[in-house]
This record gives structure tokens, C-alpha cells and sequence, in this order.
């Protein structure tokens, strides 16, 4: 960590962990190639000499800093973004039920089971659950009691499943486990192309390209 490039222009700490989700986009005014970026932390290991930062270029050097690889670097008009950016906060759900007869209620998608994004399939859990409550009610349309039981056994142990794979597995807290994680899905990834009939593609190839369902997976 420390000074580096003159007064003004701070390093992010070696300690600090930062993420980036970055998502290519073309600029609709001038067509040319853009992304949107999202920098995310976690909360026992924020940034503080990101969140302490006051202008554009402190922004900027933390980081290109904190994200050599990227071609050209954040520039400084996306520093000064950032900085009249708000914080927000991420939550994950773990509920033993999604339903509660009494009130004839039932949730569903990021009210059931939230994942903070990690996984990218918060829209497609969501859209299941709106596919299997509509089933059950129609096949029971006479018993919703019955079709709310039936929705919470069916789509609980999916969320959970959901959960277990966008958290646990694709994020661990130690990093001599997210080496092992990273290189273990490399492996996945050679071996099955390679030998695909004995190695199954990386989990998050799972996720994205096939139906199975997150029990499975």
C-alpha cells in the first residue's frame, strides 16, 4: 500500500480485496465498444482507501491499482462517477419455507431465495418458481393450502442448492481454497474438453448452459 505517483494519488492497500463485474456494452450514441462496471467488496474486508478517496484521480489510481489487466485503465471521468455513487448492500436469503398458509402468501425469486448476484441465475430461479406456483394452482385449484405445501417441497431445496453454489462454491473466504476452487475449475474445464464423456463441464458452465437443476448440479 502507500503513496505512489505523487501527492493525491493512492494505492489500495494490499489487504483490501476488490471486485470488479464487468459488462461489455456498445455506447448507443457513437456505437463504440463501452462496459458498464460494478466494484463490489465484501463487508468484513472493505476498501477503505477506496471509501475514503475525495477526488477523480485517487478513484482512478486504486484502481488501475487494484485491476492492472484492464487494457487503458478506468478513466478518470468513470473515477468521477464513482465517486457520486452510493454504496449499496447485497443481501442472501436462506429460508426454511417459502409459503405461509394461513395468509395464503408465497414468495418468490429474490424474496425466497436471494443470491447477491454471484450466480447469475436469479432471474431463471425466479422464473421457475412462477412456472411451478402456476402449475400447482392449476392442478389443485381447489386446495391452495395443499398447492402452497407442495410449491415450499418443491423449490426450497432448489434455492438452497442455488445458494450453496453461488456462495460457498464459487466464493471462498480462504485464499489458499480459491486457488483450489480456480484451478479445480480449470481442470473441469480441460477435461471436459478433452474427455467429455468422463469430465463434467465447470460448474458455472453447468449453471448458464444446461436445465439441470441446482440439486443436480
Amino acid at each position: 500500500g502507500g503513496v505512489e505517483g505523487g501527492e493525491g494519488q493512492k494505492a489500495a492497500k494490499s489487504s483490501e480485496r476488490i471486485g470488479l463485474f464487468w459488462v461489455p456494452e456498445r455506447n448507443r450514441t457513437s456505437g463504440e465498444q463501452e462496459a458498464c462496471a460494478l466494484i463490489n467488496w465484501d463487508a468484513d474486508t472493505a476498501p477503505t482507501s477506496l471509501l475514503a478517496a475525495t477526488t477523480p484521480l485517487q478513484v482512478q489510481t486504486i484502481l488501475n491499482s487494484a485491476f492492472p489487466q484492464l487494457l487503458g485503465g478506468i478513466t478518470l471521468d468513470s473515477a468521477e462517477q464513482f465517486l457520486t455513487q452510493t454504496p449499496s448492500v447485497n443481501f442472501v436469503n436462506k429460508l426454511s419455507t417459502y409459503h405461509h398458509s394461513p395468509s395464503r402468501i408465497c414468495v418468490l425469486g429474490d424474496a425466497a431465495h436471494c443470491t447477491g448476484g454471484a450466480s447469475g441465475q436469479g432471474c431463471n430461479s425466479a422464473l421457475e418458481d412462477a412456472a411451478t406456483i402456476a402449475q400447482l394452482l392449476d392442478e389443485t385449484p381447489l386446495n391452495l393450502d395443499e398447492a402452497l405445501a407442495e410449491f415450499s417441497k418443491r423449490r426450497v431445496e432448489q434455492g438452497h442448492a442455488l445458494l450453496d453454489l453461488a456462495v460457498t462454491a464459487n466464493s471462498p473466504k480462504s485464499p489458499f481454497l480459491r486457488v483450489g476452487f480456480l484451478v479445480l475449475n480449470g481442470l473441469e474445464g480441460l477435461g471436459h474438453k478433452f474427455l467429455p464423456s468422463l469430465v463434467s463441464p465447470p460448474t458455472q458452465n453447468l449453471l448458464t448452459q444446461t436445465d439441470l437443476p441446482f440439486t443436480e448440479i
